[in-house]
């Protein structure tokens, strides 16, 4: 798989589609590194990826997938550096996210895809607050993460974006709960040890 995204992302052809598919194939290269390990490679193609979607998305502006796509790498970025104990760095991969996402959904308010993703990088963000010890902040996060699943109206959602809402919606809601019952954080004995 590697080498056929590696080979699809390295064409040098210059249509609007053929630059699209270069940053699809991006993405999903990023997959493969990050699932094989690499994930500096990973990084690298996420920002390649991120980078082919902004300037289409600059040339484009009437198609939101390409600014979606810019916004969805940003995403994947964050998550990488979190997951990899970097959440200084995720900060303006998530801002760059959140942005994005917030206009996206102010174009289209009943676009569950974009209040799911919103609302992931805002699970993300609690993420990256807890494990930089600020506990006061986290279930801010994970509520706006909530708030927004919730407002998603399912009657206009296909059936796997109504599965998608409603997973991350428990998701959410998982996290905010397994966060409350670790109250050891508003004890100051145990924030010294954070």
């Amino acid at each position: 798989a590697v080498a056929f995204y590696d080979a699809l992302a390295a064409q040098a052809d210059q249509t609007e589609a053929s630059r699209r598919d270069r940053g699809e194939a991006l993405f999903r290269l990023t997959g493969a590194h990050w699932q094989l390990g690499r994930m500096d490679a990973a990084r690298q193609a996420y920002d390649q990826a991120m980078a082919q979607f902004k300037q289409l998305a600059a040339e484009f502006p009437a198609n939101p997938a390409y600014r979606r796509g810019a916004a969805v790498n940003a995403t994947q970025v964050a998550e990488l550096l979190i997951d990899n104990r970097a959440p200084n760095d995720a900060t303006p991969y998530l801002a760059e996210a959140a942005e994005a996402f917030d206009q996206l959904l102010e174009q289209h308010p009943t676009d569950p895809d974009y209040a799911a993703r919103r609302a992931y990088v805002a699970s993300l963000a609690g993420e990256r607050l807890r494990q930089l010890g600020q506990m006061e902040s986290v279930p801010t996060e994970f509520a706006r993460a909530i708030t927004i699943l919730e407002s998603v109206d399912l009657s206009t959602a296909t059936p796997e974006q109504s599965i998608d809402v409603r997973f991350r919606l428990a998701r959410a809601l998982n996290q905010l709960a397994v966060f409350e019952l670790e109250v050891l954080w508003k004890f100051a004995q145990a924030g010294e040890r954070v």
